[in-house]
């Protein structure tokens, strides 16, 4: 399935828009990403006993933190509270870093 030239000029002007609004070499998703990413971070430090160093987004949900599918539906839920907003499960189950997890919460 082929897109017209009109569908193509508004994914274009789309894109544009998006990366002139984030600026200086930022996508649009790294800055609107930095609310989940700190409620995240505050989930998992008061409930995963794992996480004893620095958290980053490639930090491993299983391996690096211990985190089964409960205490990943804890902290989920702590963030879905304070952001107001709601995780799509599927995306949720998909992850395997905290960056996955973060992104579940800003699609």
């Amino acid at each position: 399935m082929a897109l017209d030239p009109e569908q193509l000029a508004k994914l274009a002007a789309l894109t544009d828009s998006q990366m002139s609004e984030a600026g200086s070499g930022e996508s649009a998703r790294e800055v609107d990403d930095a609310p989940a990413w700190e409620a995240l971070c505050e989930a998992v430090t008061e409930h995963c006993t794992s996480s004893t160093g620095e958290l980053t987004r490639s930090l491993r949900l299983v391996e690096d933190l211990d985190m089964d599918t409960l205490l990943r539906y804890c902290v989920i839920t702590a963030c879905e509270h304070r952001l107001k907003t709601r995780a799509i499960d599927a995306d949720v189950d998909a992850a395997v870093t905290l960056g996955d997890l973060a992104d579940a919460l800003t699609r």
